[in-house]
């Protein structure tokens, strides 16, 4: 049974907190101006990445502003009430470092199985467990290198490796394999400290390349003994319970991305500028050319705004379409750290000789290079995907109807979060009804309106492709190797669903009247990047969307706003 520090602060019950905007304004204050020598600064965090070691000031800061208490539901005691919520807390953490951003993300997905499947006691004592500051870890049997965890009668037995946090987690959740003769797995919730020692053992892992001042540690038990009340749910439910209950933290962590891409783009965008060159040591005398810096600007600028809006979409799918929001979530962790480090690569270009000093802004770009490989899932993903191609084309592309402009608006309300009604698989796509929906639209009478209505039903007749292509392969069988052909068609899907959740906040925020999103330059510069990338575009980008694009990373820039959709304020 997890315990909790006598006398811990911040246990109490929390009365109803401030809106989450209002929190994460808090935050990005209190961490202050990145450029500055302070705890969050860029300085102190590339000296902890260099150590391999947390940077204990920078998380002391996010215990100050009550991190904790963002992981815990609401009726728990604490301000978890949405993901889309946690997600605008956690990006001005990731904005300064992936790793601060993923290390509070490792306690939610520790925690997300108790809230889901966890009896009153084992839920109210991790609760006040992270209220207090503490960690929590996930030994989870996907993805683990060596998972070999089983219950064998009354012990636990095997080992996992690569676990987040481990080393200096108060609690421990474990999917072990039922005894042999037996099948599926059982969630536990540990207490590490209260394990005998010669029975398990728990060896902390030297850093690797990203994410470097994570803690990773290796457990390895021997017949060790369960604890009593340590089961979650019923016996051999515990892999069910593990999709469903994690998939908010996989959204969440694909979504971390951005921020990472958010300070790319500014530091590309800054670096160069007299006015930025003069406040530390990334001053250069290198010139740029002025029209590839704002092809490159644009560009990465669009890609951004495309991954943030599947990264809305696919977050406030868990709300808005439990049932569907396996294929959002999917299409995120597959997508955006592959995208967006591609992204970065190509806004490293621009900083020349900086990014080999790894100091400053290009110091944090180099080390978001580093860690967005560690936050990637790609192959997963894809094995994920590509049992539901088969039903997605028999039942869904072309006969889905057009999802509400709800899933696509950023900051919009949304109902209370449920784990009951996350699906393991999706039968029906709300991203390629918006794609296909939007195709048989009116668009703009103008050059970027004329180019995104082409791109839209090139798209759209790609989504058709894809779905008759589906229908006519043999559909893959459970327990076997899927076709080459069909990982093909997931890596295609994907970008497709991306295209979908383009249009649906370009087409809803329209309708809005936003003062940038309703312009379709930035729509048709992110579907012309896609169509790159699935081939060839049918049309050339108007220069007026180069422009457009340009222009509004220098005015946020200028007017220090984050460059994602909520474009909210920054210290500094």
């Amino acid at each position: 049974m997890v315990s909790t520090r006598a006398g811990a602060p911040g246990t109490g019950v929390a009365r109803r907190p401030e809106p989450p905007p209002v929190r994460a304004a808090r935050l990005e204050d209190l961490l202050g101006d990145p450029a500055a020598h302070r705890p969050a600064g860029h300085r102190a965090l590339l000296a902890a990445d260099r150590r391999g070691r947390p940077p204990a000031e920078a998380e002391a800061l996010l215990d100050d502003f009550g991190m904790g208490a963002e992981l815990v539901p609401r009726a728990l005691g604490g301000h978890f009430d949405s993901a889309e919520g946690l997600l605008r807390i956690l990006r001005p953490a990731a904005r300064r470092d992936l790793a601060l951003g993923a290390g509070a993300l490792d306690s939610f997905a520790a925690a997300s199985p108790v809230w889901a499947a966890g009896r009153p006691d084992q839920r109210a004592a991790l609760a006040a467990l992270l209220r207090s500051g503490e960690r929590a870890a996930l030994a989870a049997p996907a993805g683990l290198a060596d998972h070999t965890l089983q219950v064998r009668g009354p012990g636990l037995h095997g080992a996992a490796s690569g676990i987040a946090q481990l080393p200096r987690a108060r609690a421990l959740v474990v999917f072990p394999r039922r005894e042999p003769e037996r099948t599926g797995h059982t969630a536990l919730l540990l207490d590490p400290a209260a394990l005998p020692p010669d029975r398990a053992r728990l060896r902390p892992r030297p850093p690797g390349p990203g994410l470097r001042h994570i803690p990773y540690g290796d457990l390895e038990f021997t017949d060790c003994p369960v604890p009593g009340g340590s089961l979650l749910g019923d016996p051999g439910d515990g892999m069910p319970l593990a999709l469903r209950s994690l998939r908010t933290a996989r959204t969440l962590t694909a979504a971390l991305c951005v921020g990472a891409a958010d300070t790319a783009l500014r530091t590309a965008a800054l670096t160069g500028r007299p006015d930025h060159d003069s406040r530390g040591p990334q001053a250069g005398s290198e010139r740029r050319d002025p029209r590839r810096t704002a092809a490159v600007l644009s560009a990465a600028f669009a890609d951004l705004l495309l991954c943030d809006s599947l990264a809305l979409a696919a977050t406030r799918a868990l709300h808005l379409r439990p049932a569907e929001s396996a294929l959002c979530s999917t299409a995120a962790a597959s997508l955006l750290p592959r995208l967006l480090r591609g992204t970065l690569q190509d806004l490293s270009t621009l900083l020349g000789a900086r990014i080999l000093g790894e100091e400053g802004g290009a110091g944090i770009l180099a080390k978001h290079l580093r860690d967005l490989p560690a936050l990637g899932a790609a192959a997963r993903c894809r094995a994920a995907l590509i049992p539901q191609l088969p039903l997605l084309a028999r039942e869904s592309w072309s006969r889905e109807p057009e999802p509400s402009g709800e899933l696509f608006h950023p900051g919009g309300p949304l109902p209370p979060f449920a784990h009951a009604p996350l699906t393991t698989a999706a039968r029906r796509d709300v991203l390629g009804a918006a794609l296909l929906a939007t195709a048989e639209q009116p668009f703009p009478d103008d050059p970027a309106g004329r180019a995104l209505a082409t791109l839209t039903r090139q798209l759209r007749a790609d989504l058709l492709d894809l779905r008759d292509t589906a229908r006519a392969l043999p559909a893959p069988r459970p327990g076997h190797a899927a076709a080459p052909a069909w990982f093909s068609l997931a890596d295609r899907c994907v970008l497709l669903l991306a295209a979908g959740a383009v249009l649906g906040v370009w087409r809803h925020r329209r309708a809005a009247g936003d003062p940038f999103l309703a312009d379709p330059a930035w729509a048709a510069t992110a579907l012309h990047r896609l169509a790159v990338r699935l081939g060839a575009p049918a049309v050339d980008l108007p220069a007026s969307c180069t422009a457009r694009l340009h222009a509004e990373v220098l005015a946020r820039c200028a007017r220090r706003e984050s460059l994602d959709l909520y474009r909210t304020a920054l210290a500094g």
